[in-house]
């Protein structure tokens, strides 16, 4: 769990999302995400719960984030995705 950290505004700006849960799903792969590793597992049904939404908009926003470069599926692994390197800034 990330106490601090700072999205690339730049970055950002650039993506223009279409869907608003996807904001949401950066700001869960942001407290989730595993700097040491650089990855961050999200698991749809748990998502769903924690937000109060529905399965589609998870992974309507995830294919999003995944067609933007932020997210990126690992191979080999279940729902663990690797993060691009320049999207989070000044973890502390």
């Amino acid at each position: 769990m990330n106490t601090k950290c700072t999205i690339n505004p730049v970055i950002l700006i650039e993506c223009d999302f279409k869907h608003r849960f996807s904001y949401f799903l950066l700001y869960y792969i942001m407290h989730n995400f595993d700097k040491d590793k650089s990855r961050v597992y999200i698991n749809p049904s748990e998502i769903v719960e924690l937000y109060n939404t529905t399965k589609y908009s998870v992974l309507t926003a995830i294919d999003e984030l995944e067609g933007y470069d932020v997210i990126k599926r690992l191979s080999g692994y279940r729902n663990y995705y690797s993060v691009n390197n320049k999207i989070f800034i000044d973890f502390k």
